[in-house]
């Protein structure tokens, strides 16, 4: 069992499924609170630790704290399954849930035998305008849900932490049609994510948004090519394939290889990628494909 089926199980145990949002929906009500209070993470926080794993050698020098982005992890779990359960109620799931909705209310409030009463019931109590995401927009997800649950599958507690906020940053780049997603995991929503151009230099460009992703395999201590050469070479990279409509998703480098991802073009065969790294002192070693990516890998002239 993966750790988001275990945290979706403990969830469950403490908040009884869609009972939890219900509840939550009518405490707020009887205090007046008119809109769903989303815990969201920090944006300038969030801002400051790609900063700093982005301006480090290697991730781990980065020294992202392990206890933050945890609690960032699970902050995001808990509110996919809020949206989950939100999707469900809002009626665009494949099951609604009538039967919690009755068990919630009682006979003596509410006996729905269909979806379009109990839905008539929460616009009425104004459920559908609470649970809005803190863009405004519609908090439940038609498409969104699915791909942040295939990548919280890939999360395990004892990752490194810079591996964690890859996990949170890859959740906060997932979008759908009906507003901006990431507002229910970060301040700010996807706004955030564009403004890490503004104060980071090194910047891959990633689908509609700006985002870092430069690793190493090797100590600090080992790190044989100069940080500034790679830079360099990363840059040289990068300026000569996005002139043709691709770009480079990840770029991996130890001592003696180096890995590069490219997104695949039809405009541009990589040969130039190849001339480059040749010139560079590393020769062409192996190549593989992974979804819309080209995987390259150099190994170093002298070996």
């Amino acid at each position: 069992m993966t750790w988001i089926d275990e945290f979706i199980m403990d969830d469950y145990e403490d908040n009884y499924g869609v009972y939890g949002i219900l509840h939550e929906f009518e405490h707020d009500r009887d205090n007046g609170i008119d809109k769903k209070q989303w815990n969201l993470i920090p944006a300038d926080q969030y801002k400051g630790l790609a900063k700093r794993l982005m301006s480090a050698p290697t991730p781990d020098a980065a020294r992202i704290p392990d206890n933050v982005v945890t609690e960032w992890v699970e902050l995001c779990a808990k509110n996919w399954i809020d949206l989950c359960h939100i999707t469900d109620l809002a009626g665009h799931s494949s099951g609604f849930p009538i039967e919690d909705l009755n068990d919630m209310y009682g006979e003596d409030v509410c006996d729905f035998s269909d979806y379009g009463e109990a839905s008539n019931f929460l616009e009425e109590r104004g459920f559908y305008d609470w649970c809005s995401l803190p863009d405004g927009t519609d908090g439940w997800s038609d498409y969104g849900l699915e791909p942040i649950y295939d990548i919280l599958k890939e999360y395990e507690p004892d990752m490194e932490p810079w591996e964690k906020f890859i996990i949170v940053n890859r959740i906060i780049d997932v979008t759908h049609q009906r507003g901006d997603l990431a507002s229910a995991f970060i301040e700010g929503g996807s706004k955030t994510c564009a403004d890490l151009s503004e104060i980071i230099d090194e910047c891959v460009k990633i689908g509609n948004h700006y985002n870092v992703l430069m690793e190493s395999d090797c100590d600090v201590d080992d790190y044989k090519i100069p940080q500034k050469s790679i830079r360099e070479l990363f840059d040289e990279i990068d300026d000569a394939i996005e002139r043709k409509g691709a770009f480079v998703s990840r770029f991996l480098s130890d001592a003696n290889y180096i890995t590069i991802r490219l997104t695949k073009s039809s405009n541009y065969d990589f040969g130039g990628v190849i001339r480059i790294m040749d010139d560079f002192g590393y020769y062409f070693y192996d190549n593989g494909e992974c979804d819309n990516n080209i995987m390259l890998t150099f190994k170093k002239k002298s070996l």
